[in-house]
């Protein structure tokens, strides 16, 4: 008697080990030694240009923009920046050109030193490397000519993912004439991620702090500001009933300043690339065959497990923190602190 079997195919995505690797960029400075009577702060912002995975090994290349406020000879406030692109490799024996490599970058920390009269800085970048594969294989569902008993059983898996780009749009006003912007730091965080039919709306707030100099008198100012914002990222196989995260990355920023001087304030413009990374889970119930005969032929029922990666639950976390910060100078009581911005320049 003959009988056909039936199969059907399963696709999980799973996550191997990460990868953390560190490497170290250099740039020289525009300005020669001599020109930096003073360096207040440095900060290096690094940006994934692209990462991929070969036989072994992990290639992936970025970009770090240097940024130093600084006094000149004559006393003034001062900025300078510079920047230098890269590429690294980091080789595992197990990384294989099929898997998918989600890069994530930071910069460790930073640090100057000067050579034959040039202001040389550097910065350890530390990439985080997520990898994944996907698992395909077939499973008995049934079949003609067959006697088998058949399980249901619940299966959670990663359906799609994206990721994109999106301008954001902000302005906002200074209470002082300012005459240029000296440093900056941004940082955006998704408080909630909502799956919709073919995307995902990600939202979240963009914190925002900006170093400037007062035209006046060359004094330091600041501003904080906190701007909402909600994207849509669009990921074909979603679905309202699927899960969703996402994560996002400020790529860069442009600001634009324009002067009132008669009423002694400064609007600033300023423009958010936005980098938002998106994926969609999905759980369903899938029929297949536990234990399965037949009365005329002899059959070899083998099994097998596969694992994959599923989305159980999205949590949001606020904690506040503290410090003490150590002067290197002694100051007088009616000494006051305007701002506080930057990392500290080593």
């Amino acid at each position: 008697m003959s009988f056909q079997p039936k199969f059907e195919q399963l696709n999980l995505k799973e996550r191997v080990e990460p990868l953390k690797v560190q490497s170290v960029v250099e740039c020289k400075a525009n300005e020669s030694y001599e020109s930096f009577a003073k360096i207040l702060s440095t900060v290096a912002k690094v940006t994934c240009l692209g990462a991929e995975a070969l036989a072994g090994e992990l290639r992936y290349s970025g970009r770090v923009i240097f940024n130093i406020v600084y006094v000149d000879n004559d006393g003034k406030l001062r900025k300078s920046e510079c920047g230098a692109e890269f590429s690294h490799r980091a080789e595992r024996p197990d990384i294989l050109p099929s898997f998918a490599v989600d890069m994530n970058m930071e910069i460790d920390s930073t640090e100057l030193k000067q050579v034959n009269g040039q202001l040389f800085l550097s910065a350890i970048v530390t990439a985080n490397a997520e990898i994944s594969v996907k698992n395909s294989f077939g499973y008995l569902a049934g079949g003609e000519g067959l006697v088998f008993k058949t399980e249901e059983i619940n299966v959670s898996r990663s359906v799609g993912s994206s990721k994109g780009n999106f301008e954001v749009s902000e302005e906002f006003d200074i209470n002082d004439a300012i005459g240029d912007i000296l440093s900056y730091n941004a940082e955006a965080i998704v408080l909630s991620t909502q799956a919709g039919i073919g995307c995902i709306v990600s939202e979240g707030e963009i914190y925002l702090s900006v170093t400037a100099e007062r035209a006046s008198d060359g004094e330091i100012i600041g501003e904080c500001k906190i701007y909402p914002f909600r994207m849509e990222l669009e990921i074909e196989e979603s679905m309202p009933n699927m899960k969703a995260v996402s994560c996002c990355n400020i790529a860069g920023a442009k600001f634009e300043v324009v002067v009132d001087t008669d009423r002694n304030k400064s609007a600033v413009s300023v423009e958010f690339n936005l980098e938002i990374k998106g994926e969609v889970f999905d759980s369903s119930a899938v029929e297949k065959v536990s234990d399965v005969y037949s009365t005329s032929n002899e059959l070899n029922l083998t099994t097998q497990s596969l694992s994959g990666n599923n989305l159980a639950a999205t949590c949001v976390f606020a904690e506040k923190v503290h410090g003490a910060a150590v002067m290197n100078e002694q100051f007088e009581n009616d000494v006051r602190i305007m701002f506080c911005s930057n990392e500290r320049a080593n």
